[in-house]
């Protein structure tokens, strides 16, 4: 049994405390009649959170006060664990909710209050019906009476199911109606399309969306519809809330032109197949054709007018005497019999290269040959030479910078550039003794051991 050494009681005398409980914890101020009562304090909570109060330099708690702060803390406890494991339901909407407080925000809803009064109202219809039905059989037996008023109780609860899910889904599209924006058909050309900026005109427009948001239309030489693309793109964007170029959806228009502003994806996507194909309606690429492709639509003119006149003897020779040309392929180009030369489309972004003014193979040769010719003969023993650079010719050691020196000079020659660079080595080697010599300066430690 624990006693007190100080409290709010009459004061005790120490000596018989001590006399009387010789074990004592100076943390708690408590005293004990035993060791074991002792050993069983120390390992208790209320030791525990003494010992972390000693610590923060505050007063013990009593055993009184430590009991209130333990309750309290289990009923937080058990208010959380309430709440993580909370499950409502609400029939008139059909829905479950985890959380209490958004159980009842939901509960003060007006749609919530609509659908409990069409609940209440369905379902006291239904009563009145089943009540009716039971008093119109009343020549029936008990057993039979139970029977049918069991069925009916079946049928009435898969009908009201039935309406509810019906009254959802129903509510459900009529939300989803509401949310979509009503996409004017009329839509102004002149307005842009990630800034809704107005313009005077398509083509002001345009150079807007170019200058300001980097809007580039790929191609633009073969659009044919710049309206349709124009208003195909309006729609992509306002009712399909789609990137034109990452084609990322958004929950809304505003939503998705931000994402194309910020991401800088303000224009046409244009690399794949399927992308060219998407936006090719308002493109015509009949000009790009090539000449065998035009002669074989001409054969086919030519030969439904042939169908529809009269036949002539030589239209059989003529096929069978046109010439044929063979046509030559590689992995990444097909030679055509008209000459043109066409390329796989992988290498796209290389014919698309305007080279303007760029020389010919044959062209180049011929310009070689003439500056060749004009140049003199030195030069033109070694046309890779600069004519403006220079270079260093050694006098020493039989170099042609003395051709008409003596031996005796080319000696004396010798020494003094020996003597040169000597002096030379002399001079890097004492710079670097300098720096050396500085580096020994740096901040150093001695190792107290050592000493």
């Amino acid at each position: 049994m624990a006693t007190a050494v100080s409290g709010a009681g009459p004061a005790m005398d120490p000596n018989n405390i001590t006399a009387t409980h010789p074990f004592t914890c100076n943390t708690c101020q408590v005293a004990f009649r035993g060791s074991d009562a002792q050993r069983e304090h120390m390992r208790s909570d209320w030791h525990r959170y003494n010992l972390k109060r000693r610590v923060a330099s505050l007063p013990p708690a009593s055993a009184e006060t430590f009991s209130k702060l333990v309750l309290s803390k289990q009923a937080s406890q058990m208010e959380a664990a309430r709440k993580a494991t909370f499950e409502q339901s609400c029939a008139a909407c059909q829905k479950v909710y985890k959380s209490e407080n958004a159980f009842q925000e939901h509960l003060y809803t007006q749609r919530h209050k609509q659908k409990e009064a069409a609940y209440r109202k369905a379902h006291a219809d239904e009563t009145n019906s089943v009540a009716t039905g039971a008093m119109s059989t009343g020549t029936f037996s008990l057993g039979e009476t139970a029977s049918l008023a069991d069925d009916v109780s079946k049928v009435t609860a898969d009908m009201k199911r039935a309406t509810v899910e019906d009254k959802e889904e129903d509510e459900e599209n009529e939300e989803m109606k509401e949310a979509e924006p009503a996409v004017d058909p009329d839509y102004p050309l002149t307005h842009c399309l990630f800034c809704n900026a107005p313009s005077d005109d398509m083509i002001l427009n345009h150079d807007h969306m170019s200058r300001v948001h980097g809007m580039f239309v790929p191609e633009k030489q073969y659009l044919v519809d710049p309206q349709g693309l124009v208003k195909y793109l309006y729609a992509k964007i306002n009712e399909n809330f789609e990137c034109l170029y990452c084609h990322k959806l958004k929950y809304s228009a505003p939503a998705i032109k931000t994402h194309m502003r910020d991401k800088g994806h303000c224009m046409i996507a244009f690399d794949t197949e399927e992308e060219m194909l998407e936006v090719g309606q308002f493109y015509d690429f009949t000009s790009t054709y090539s000449d065998d492709e035009d002669m074989d639509e001409e054969i086919v003119d030519g030969d439904e007018n042939d169908q529809e006149g009269w036949e002539a003897d030589g239209d059989d020779e003529s096929d069978d005497d046109a010439p044929r040309q063979n046509v030559y392929a590689t992995d990444t180009e097909l030679r055509l019999p008209t000459g043109r030369l066409a390329g796989h489309r992988s290498l796209a972004k290389y014919y698309r290269q305007n080279l303007r003014n760029y020389p010919t193979p044959e062209e180049r040769i011929q310009r070689q040959q003439r500056l060749l010719e004009s140049m003199p003969a030195e030069e033109a023993e070694n046309p890779n030479r600069d004519p403006h650079s220079r270079a260093i010719i050694t006098r020493a050691n039989g170099g042609l910078g003395m051709l008409h020196a003596s031996d005796a000079q080319k000696k004396e020659v010798a020494a003094a550039e020996k003597r040169q660079r000597s002096r030379n080595e002399r001079v890097q080697r004492q710079y670097q003794w300098s720096v050396e010599k500085r580096a020994n300066n740096q901040k150093h430690f001695r190792d107290p051991l050592l000493q």
